[in-house]
């Protein structure tokens, strides 16, 4: 009867241990993590006048960031367009001296012809300038070329340490050294850009200073004050020529800029402030960062599992994650990588996963931590 008693016992234990197993899980700790991180940057130099947004703010696309000055720009328009009135009042009376005191002209032909042969060819110059046909224009262009591949080649070598990095397969050291080499690629873009745009710029204020001077010493070929008035339209038309272009050159800086109503805003339909460079009153220039949103589509959760863990953890593998500020709160979720190397962390080996889950309060945001639940069987 005793022996009767005890298998009954001794069944009911296994019975109870195997249905304990059935729910088995391990617990591991998580951090959530962002996929798209958006620097926002001046593409014209500005003056910050007014920070809309504190860190860590949430935002939407469209909201304003901040408020800023196109002063100088604004102020170089001005000035232009004032000077392009004078100069088209100026025209005027030329045309109105043509018409009603012509002067007779004794202009030496071959001179004359020697002058517009020179002025002809510089316009020349100014065409190919302008169609970017030159030899130096060129070359700028293949540099750039080059430059842009140089940095796509490092963003990619960069975005493989983060992952290697990720893995412990890399240190950190040699993860910012691949970041250092983007950055310095990035401004090499930016430098060539710059001095080619500089280039193009003195070059056509030099050939068109060159066409106002021969012009000029048509007009003095003439007897004293019988100026040729048709020299002197060109001249004036030369002169508004170079103004309009100016005008229009600064105003497509400001038209092809991401600025709107003096303000910048976010372009990330769903973000958060993720860090703030720059204070009101700050002069920034061309490409310089203001602030950097993180979106708060697409996050996930990285996790290293421990090498004595990872038996039966592969991909689509559902999970319960924990929140570690609503710990009484349970979200469903799926490894959707495994990562196929491990890492060292703590002394450990580890193996990175990444987790996407379901989170329709929006109880999670980049940099929480959580404990995720993975099932063993």
């Amino acid at each position: 009867m005793k022996r009767l008693i005890y298998s009954i016992f001794l069944c009911f234990v296994l019975l109870f241990t195997s249905s304990c197993n059935i729910n088995d899980f391990n617990l591991i700790s998580g951090e959530v993590k962002a996929e798209i991180s958006n620097d926002i940057i001046a593409d014209i130099p500005v003056v910050i006048e007014k920070v809309l947004v504190k860190k860590g703010q949430k935002v939407n696309k469209n909201d304003p960031l901040v408020q800023i000055s196109m002063e100088d720009i604004e102020n170089q328009i001005a000035e232009k367009e004032s000077q392009l009135k004078l100069e088209k009042l100026e025209l005027e009376k030329i045309r109105y001296n043509e018409t009603y005191g012509k002067s007779n002209q004794s202009i030496s032909n071959n001179e004359k012809s020697n002058l517009m042969e020179r002025i002809e060819n510089l316009k020349k110059q100014l065409k190919l300038i302008q169609t970017n046909n030159t030899p130096e224009i060129r070359k700028y262009k293949s540099d750039l070329e080059k430059a842009n591949k140089d940095y796509l080649n490092s963003k990619k070598d960069m975005e493989l340490n983060q992952r290697l990095y990720n893995e412990g397969a890399i240190s950190k050291s040699e993860l910012d050294k691949s970041a250092i080499v983007v950055e310095e690629n990035e401004k090499k873009i930016n430098d060539i850009e710059n001095e080619l745009e500089a280039y193009k710029l003195n070059t056509q204020y030099q050939i068109n200073e060159s066409i106002l001077a021969l012009n000029q010493q048509l007009i003095t070929l003439d007897k004293p004050n019988q100026a040729s008035e048709s020299i002197q339209i060109e001249i004036q038309n030369q002169k508004i020529s170079i103004l309009e272009e100016d005008i229009k050159r600064l105003q497509e800086k400001i038209n092809n800029s991401k600025i709107r109503n003096n303000e910048i805003t976010s372009g990330l339909n769903q973000g958060i402030i993720n860090d703030i460079y720059v204070d009101e009153g700050t002069y920034v220039n061309k490409n310089q960062k203001i602030l950097n949103i993180i979106s708060l589509e697409n996050l996930y959760i990285e996790a290293d599992v421990p090498e004595d863990q990872i038996e039966g953890i592969v991909k689509g593998t559902e999970v319960e994650i924990i929140p570690i500020s609503a710990k009484n709160k349970v979200l469903k979720g799926t490894i959707i990588e495994v990562s196929v190397m491990g890492g060292k962390k703590d002394g450990e080996t580890v193996i990175p996963i990444k987790i996407k889950y379901d989170d329709p309060d929006k109880l999670l945001l980049p940099n929480y931590n959580v404990d995720v639940k993975i099932p063993t069987e």
